[in-house]
């Protein structure tokens, strides 16, 4: 089991709050992982619960958010050299993360942080704004096919672990979900017959 705590002490921010910045992400990760409890033990850990720490600093009470989730003996892809992995290891590896990501996707969820970092390799192997959510398609699966193509960037956080023509190889995997595509998701997400042809991460 592995504790993670919020502490706005040492709590990473973009807008220098830190008190702020640990409290949206306590509660929208605790939010998401009960959406997600389906998908826990799978696509991620498994949640076991929130709670409160308190402790003294100097004679001052504080009191500090943190969550319970399982331990996966894993490391995470950025301390992976790539090139100890075969290609077909590592396309599994990709199509494992399309699927989660997907997964993530049809509960509501987007995932704002997937690079390598947050990744783990096992070793044995509330929306506010309902008319802007809603051109996402929010429930709905959407096909690989669509979201990542090359174009869109997804993956290009794993150009490390690619090299293998990904757009021809991504069309192959997923091909059929293609029936599954809806003219308003082609508008969302345009696939132009130019995005076919890149073969390079930029």
């Amino acid at each position: 089991m592995v504790a993670k705590f919020y502490d706005p002490l040492y709590h990473d921010c973009d807008d220098g709050n830190r008190f702020r910045a640990a409290g949206y992400d306590y509660s929208h990760e605790c939010a998401s992982y009960k959406r997600l409890s389906e998908l826990q033990g799978s696509v991620l850990p498994r949640f076991f619960g929130s709670y409160t720490f308190k402790t003294k600093i100097d004679g001052h009470p504080r009191q500090i958010c943190l969550i319970l989730i399982e331990r996966v003996n894993g490391l995470p892809m950025s301390r992976l050299e790539p090139k100890i992995f075969s290609k077909e290891e590592r396309q599994d590896i990709m199509r494992q993360i399309i699927d989660g990501e997907s997964a993530l996707y049809a509960k509501d969820i987007r995932h704002e942080d997937l690079c390598p970092r947050n990744i783990l390799i096992e070793r044995s192997r509330n929306p506010s704004n309902s008319a802007e959510e809603s051109q996402w398609f929010p429930g709905v699966p959407i096909s690989p096919l669509l979201r990542w193509n090359i174009y869109y960037g997804y993956p290009n956080s794993f150009e490390d672990w690619i090299d293998w023509p990904w757009q021809r190889w991504l069309e192959v995997q997923y091909k059929e979900t293609e029936s599954t595509i809806t003219s308003e998701q082609r508008q969302r997400w345009p696939v132009y017959d130019w995005m076919l042809e890149i073969t390079s991460f930029s």
